[in-house]
């Protein structure tokens, strides 16, 4: 992506959530102390009993920490650890002993059940504060890794799947149609477009999302008269370079592109353009065969219009670069069609 184009700022606002810290001590003298000194800045949940604070644990709105002495009636901490650790849903939910075992012995077993920590009473209100504010941040951390870790396979898992589609398909439509419909699911993308290059060097409608007519019109990728390359539009300029170009609102700074053809577009259909993804159907040798544009992408789960996502963009460019093998694999056979077919004609 060029830099004049415009990544969009991914950042958004959230609305601000206290993190939910569990207390669980079966001494209520404990617990009031605790609750006192966490509540300015946390959630405060108690359990006085070990089976209370593994139902917690596991409930709808879990503990995002645990605080857990290991001196209870019933069931001691250590043994509500190890039910923790072995339930897949609580086992990630960092949990802190608070305990007036001092052993070094019971700081060994604690850790190594799993505990991120071990502190000791009588407690230190600034050194409680400080391990649970640091363990929060840290799970915060590990979360946001996860889900990006998470995202990324789907993502890859999307783009393999759709990949593979494209290679068996033989019909030239339907290979059309699932470049296009592919990269606008793998992006979230409201709308797409699909232009081929012609022999004669003009881009051409193949294919758009909406249930628009196609526009007969093509634009042609040389200056008639000159003969210079037509880098003005970004359809053309994507073609002619290979390059993917990124415009986070094209009612804004489209720095040296023309898109009257799209606010035009948006004037007589009553669509609103704003940011715009084109990316050049290109093999992985030669020039491209054609043009992708995707619209205006939509949040996965609210269905909101928002930016195109930076890091989706490379999958985008792989998926289109396995697009234009398949077409030019497809053009190959075709023609080799074509050409057997001419051969048995003399021949006949």
């Amino acid at each position: 992506i060029k830099p004049l184009e415009m990544r969009p700022d991914m950042s958004t606002s959230h609305a601000f959530s206290r993190p939910t810290v569990l207390v669980v001590d079966d001494t209520p003298d404990n617990l009031t102390l605790i609750g006192n000194l966490l509540q300015d800045k946390y959630t405060v949940k108690v359990a006085t009993r070990g089976a209370r604070a593994l139902r917690i644990a596991t409930g709808e709105q879990p503990p995002d920490l645990i605080l857990l002495d290991v001196m209870m009636p019933e069931m001691d901490g250590f043994e509500v650890m190890r039910q923790l650790q072995a339930n897949p849903e609580t086992q990630s939910i960092p949990v802190i002993f608070l305990t007036a075992r001092t052993e070094a012995a019971d700081e060994e077993r604690g850790l190594a059940l799993g505990a991120v920590d071990y502190v000791t009473k009588p407690i230190s209100p600034l050194i409680l504060l400080s391990r649970v504010r640091n363990h929060l941040m840290l799970k915060t951390t590990r979360d946001q890794l996860q889900h990006y870790l998470d995202v990324e396979r789907r993502k890859l898992k999307k783009l393999v799947d759709i990949a593979k589609d494209l290679s068996s398909e033989m019909d030239m439509d339907r290979l059309l149609g699932k470049i296009l419909f592919g990269s606008k699911d793998l992006a979230y993308a409201d709308r797409a477009t699909l232009y081929l290059r012609t022999e004669d060097n003009h881009l051409k409608f193949a294919y758009i999302s909406s249930h628009d007519k196609l526009p007969a019109m093509q634009l042609p990728l040389y200056d008639p008269d000159t003969g210079a390359e037509i880098h003005r539009f970004v359809s053309t300029h994507v073609a002619l370079t290979g390059e993917s170009v990124l415009l986070a609102d094209v009612y804004g700074d489209v720095g040296p592109f023309d898109v009257s053809g799209t606010l035009g577009f948006d004037k007589a259909s009553g669509y609103r353009t704003q940011s715009m993804l084109t990316v050049a159907l290109k093999p992985r040798e030669g020039k491209p065969l054609g043009v992708l544009q995707l619209l205006n992408p939509k949040h996965p789960e609210t269905g909101e219009i928002v930016p195109f996502d930076p890091e989706w963009i490379g999958f985008v460019e792989a998926l289109a670069t396995q697009g234009a093998i398949a077409l030019d694999n497809l053009n190959l056979i075709k023609a080799q069609e074509r050409l057997f077919d001419a051969v048995i004609k003399v021949i006949a």
